[in-house]
């Protein structure tokens, strides 16, 4: 399983990508056979309402079935990356249960 991480906006430092590539890695430990790679995009957005948000967008790469993509928002980017990741693992379930 291959990582991707892209932050636009923002120096993320290695310790910080070190612990995502870890909570990435638990996430998809049940899946990591069956996962050719992981892409998180973390994006700010300017809101009128909600002054800046942090999006994060999942996308995991499956050979052989659909590609999962999950889009999550917020103002803290380690709660908008674990929120994503935790839904992503949601969708993985299901499609392999539909699969089986």
């Amino acid at each position: 399983m291959k990582l991707n991480f892209r932050a636009t906006g923002k120096r993320i430092a290695e310790a910080t990508k070190s612990q995502l590539s870890k909570l990435a890695t638990n996430k998809f430990m049940r899946y990591a056979a069956h996962i050719r790679k992981v892409r998180i995009d973390v994006d700010e957005q300017a809101c009128q309402r909600h002054g800046v948000l942090t999006i994060c967008k999942v996308e995991v790469l499956l050979p052989g079935l659909p590609s999962v993509s999950v889009r999550a928002k917020g103002k803290n980017m380690m709660q908008v990356i674990k929120r994503a990741l935790r839904d992503s693992e949601l969708l993985l379930a299901r499609q392999f249960n539909r699969a089986a």
